[in-house]
């Protein structure tokens, strides 16, 4: 039974925005700083903990890539404030709806596998900030 997995990643790299680090040729550190000083916090936040201290530690490995259930999870993470969705476009982030056969889910994300990312539904930004 397929179930959904919604992901912000990079449109053409396909990671995601917590490794947008120098070591991947076309995203620059500086993203991480802009996005976290406009969400107003950091990795230690209690809400945003790290999958580890969510639970997903027993189901990570190389192939493992994190994401969320529904759209209505992603929205508590990222919150719905417009300038957030911003930064993502600028740079060069986008939000896919992907169909997994297997999905691991603790309180607040989840994991799929990255086999089963393919073909995945790009989901315009405004419907998590305007809800169209």
């Amino acid at each position: 039974m397929s179930k959904f997995f919604y992901r912000i990643e990079h449109r053409t790299k396909k990671i995601g925005p917590y490794n947008c680090t120098v070591k991947y040729e076309g995203c620059n550190c500086i993203f991480t700083t802009v996005l976290w000083d406009i969400l107003g916090h950091g990795f230690n936040d209690s809400y945003h903990k790290s999958p580890w201290q969510d639970g997903l530690h027993p189901f990570h490995n190389e192939r493992s890539r994190y994401g969320f259930a529904s759209l209505t999870s992603l929205k508590k993470w990222f919150g719905q404030d417009e300038k957030t969705y911003q930064v993502f476009k600028r740079f060069g982030f986008v939000l896919r709806r992907y169909k997994v056969t297997t999905r691991f889910d603790s309180r607040r994300q989840s994991i799929a596998m990255l086999e089963e990312l393919v073909d995945g539904v790009e989901i315009p930004f405004d419907r998590i900030v305007f809800g169209v």
